[in-house]
């Protein structure tokens, strides 16, 4: 069976700041399950990698070593998918939407500040 690269899983979690016992909750899972698992000495099943690959929002192949490209195939950003078909029609309305977004970017910024 191909191994889960497990210096990748544990990068990860500490990448995002939570600890053992987080992930575990996260995944239903016990913090000793996860534990095991970081250590080599428990191979998670494959619909955990595909939790584990959900969660981290990687790829499965990336979990077991097989690439170097975290990216999930597929799950690239499309923007055209969130934007009513109407809008898309003519670049009126497309260059209305865009203005829309920087003015609520920019009242947002505001309010960071």
């Amino acid at each position: 069976m191909l191994g889960l690269k497990t210096e990748r899983l544990k990068a990860l979690r500490e990448s995002m700041g939570i600890s053992q016992a987080e992930l575990a909750k996260k995944m239903s899972v016990t913090p000793p399950t996860i534990s095991r698992i970081e250590n080599g000495e428990r191979e998670p099943n494959l619909q955990f990698l595909k939790n584990l690959a959900t969660f981290f929002n990687v790829s499965v192949d990336y979990l077991l070593g097989l690439t170097d490209d975290p990216t999930p195939k597929g799950k690239e950003f499309n923007l055209s998918a969130y934007i009513p078909a109407d809008v898309l029609q003519t670049p009126e309305e497309l260059k209305r939407l865009g203005q829309r977004l920087i003015e609520i970017a920019e009242r947002l910024e505001k309010e960071l500040k």
